[in-house]
């Protein structure tokens, strides 16, 4: 992507530096501060316009924490947003890729595994490991004579 036409919105991390939105919405998991001191663990999409009926539009963040309701704040009230991984290194996407590969050996026909790791400030790489089985051709002889 060209950095020139990046229009992503910052947003300040833990350790004091400010990443980009896009960025910190391509993680699995991520930590949440808001102005209240609430902090919130979980998944999210990146921040977003919302309709508020009052307001117009406004820009909002959702991280789904697991097994809890969604915690949905106004940007304005963001304090930090942590990713809690990094990028995902060569060596560890090439691990990922082959416990993927050993995984579908032994899987059932027709499931899938899927994995996605960071690339870097707006790109993944997505692997998707499928086995199939495939009957024996031509199969058995018919049984009635085919019109």
């Amino acid at each position: 992507m060209n950095e020139r036409s990046c229009d992503c919105w910052l947003i300040d991390t833990d350790d004091g530096t400010r990443a980009k939105a896009t960025w910190l919405s391509l993680h699995d998991a991520v930590r949440l501060r808001d102005v209240a001191g609430q902090v919130a663990e979980g998944y999210t999409y990146g921040p977003d316009w919302w309709w508020s009926t009052d307001e117009g539009w406004t820009a909002m963040l959702e991280v789904e924490v697991e097994g809890q309701p969604s915690v949905i704040v106004e940007m304005s009230e963001v304090c930090t947003l942590t990713p809690l991984a990094a990028i995902t290194s060569r060596p560890t996407m090439l691990a990922e890729v082959t416990r993927l590969i050993d995984a579908a050996t032994a899987m059932p026909s027709g499931e899938e595994h899927f994995v996605q790791m960071v690339l870097d400030e707006h790109s993944t790489l997505d692997v998707t490991v499928r086995r199939n089985e495939h009957r024996c051709k031509p199969g058995p002889r018919p049984t009635r004579p085919l019109l």
